[in-house]
């Protein structure tokens, strides 16, 4: 696909900015235009980008650094770990974290001071095991690079991990910095979408084959650097199920689905919403329920189609306990999920799935359940058995639980990647064929988009630089200001 013109407009300043040595609206211009690239996701690397960040890296080096408060520099007995995400019980830190804290390692976890009050389980677990907690503060993108260079090179971990956004530039350079210093890690959450940072690790952590495939192939990262780290979704057994938006009847049977709304459309016909349909209009004792944020026009036109049985909520943080009450499980299409299916599994709720071409699976191993079909006429004839044979829904929903990496499995193999870079996963590469899921992503992007994008309040900075675009954005509803646009929801695996 070739490249929007207003990404070629936005690489150009970048340039201009850089040779006049604005590092700071070089770093928002880079910021913003990652952000453009992740959603438009027709390339999985920016080398420009990439080089940008070097040699602003190294002309930033050097200069003055904002201290913190000292450490020891015993570097061989702690291990940072840097989350540009702070989401607490989504995505992937909470459960890295249960399992480096149980190392012989102290663990020192970085967050933004913004996300304090969003972390509870996280800093609960942390100051049980004697973690350390730094916040960023409130910093330019430059000073935030400072500190972040400023707390490691004070630290001189043995190791560190970073888990971070797709347009992280402070992160990503901070590691880039500490190259030679420490052994990197990187988590690699979006294996399926661009992101920058391709030379701020050693080790790049990928958690099924297909992004192991993807990085080699389409990131050039060599397979010596690569390693496979199965994840499993962290339940909280002590929340209790919030309860469901509506009223169930005996006889009812409740179909969920849910995650953020971008993965729902495919730009034309939207064919998720049509499996949909036709299974509301087969099933009149289904009641379809949606948790997740975005865009709900389609469900709109479902809701008026099926009055009291299509319902819409923000999401939950109960969803393990939402998936233990309800009867079946739909995941998301055109693009998958990945933390639901495996809540889902856990639960004993077959995720039933259509496959999407090469990109899909590798979440949850396909061992004993069959749940991922290559069309809709075969998903459906497995929602009708699991609809009418009660005792074969639940036979399968037991046989789907033991398709999950444990948390003891997860601990041991961590912890061998962090002694010996290996891990006890092998990785079976080829190289995908990503034509048709990038065109997804192309077909349903438009250039209002990019205008949508600088409208976000973060890069305020850039009106005067792109002031059409940036009034544009704002115009647009949903966008900018008003509302959090739907695609950067950075939990790309719920």
């Amino acid at each position: 696909m070739c490249e929007l013109k207003e990404i070629e407009i936005m690489r150009n300043k970048a340039t201009e900015l850089v040779k006049k040595k604005d590092y700071q609206n070089a770093l928002l211009v880079i910021t913003c235009m990652s952000d453009v690239l992740y959603q438009y996701n027709q390339e999985y690397i920016d080398l420009d980008l990439e080089n940008k960040l070097s040699e602003i890296q190294q002309a930033l080096d050097g200069q003055e650094t904002i201290g913190i408060r000292g450490f020891s520099r015993n570097k061989k007995d702690k291990i940072v770990f840097y989350d540009g995400f702070g989401l607490d019980v989504r995505g992937l830190a909470l459960i890295y974290l249960q399992a480096l804290v149980k190392t012989k390692y102290r663990i020192i976890y970085i967050v933004r001071e913004k996300q304090k009050d969003a972390i509870p389980t996280i800093k609960t677990l942390l100051e049980r095991f004697n973690a350390e907690i730094i916040y960023i503060p409130q910093l330019s993108l430059i000073d935030e690079y400072r500190y972040l260079v400023s707390v490691m090179d004070e630290v001189r971990p043995y190791a560190g991990f970073l888990y971070t956004t797709p347009n992280d530039v402070s992160g990503v350079m901070a590691f880039m910095h500490e190259q030679g210093q420490f052994i990197r890690y990187q988590i690699n959450l979006t294996d399926h979408a661009f992101w920058l940072g391709c030379n701020a690790f050693d080790y790049c952590i990928e958690f099924r084959d297909y992004g192991a495939s993807v990085s080699h192939y389409y990131r050039d990262i060599p397979q010596d650097k690569i390693i496979k780290l199965p994840y499993y979704p962290y339940i909280d057994e002590t929340k209790e199920f919030e309860g469901f938006p509506f009223m169930v009847a005996e006889d009812e049977l409740i179909l969920f689905s849910g995650g953020a709304l971008y993965k729902t459309f495919d730009g034309k016909d939207n064919f998720y919403y049509q499996m949909v349909d036709t299974i509301l209009k087969d099933y009149k004792k289904i009641k379809f329920w949606y948790a997740g944020q975005g865009d709900d026009r389609e469900f709109v036109r479902l809701m008026k189609r099926y009055p009291d049985r299509v319902f819409h909520t923000a999401e939950r943080k109960d969803l393990f306990q939402i998936m233990a009450h309800v009867d079946l499980y739909l995941d998301t299409y055109p693009v998958g999920g990945g933390l639901m299916i495996q809540y889902a599994a856990a639960a004993g709720k077959i995720p039933l799935s259509l496959r999407r071409g090469e990109e899909s699976g590798g979440v949850i191993e396909q061992r004993e359940v069959l749940f991922e079909f290559d069309s809709f006429e075969e998903l459906h004839n497995e929602i009708e058995k699991l609809i009418f044979d009660r005792l074969y829904r639940e036979k399968q929903g037991e046989k789907i639980k033991n398709s999950i990496v444990t948390e003891n499995q997860f601990q041991s193999a961590l912890e061998q990647i962090v002694t010996s870079q290996s891990s006890p996963y092998a990785i079976s590469y080829w190289k995908p064929n990503v034509d048709t899921f990038q065109k997804t992503y192309y077909d349903r992007f438009r250039k209002s988009d990019v205008h949508r994008i600088i409208a976000k309040t973060k890069y305020f900075g850039l009106l005067k630089f792109f002031p059409t675009w940036f009034a544009d954005g704002v115009a647009i509803k949903g966008g900018g200001f008003f509302t959090r646009y739907s695609s950067l929801n950075h939990n790309m695996h719920l």
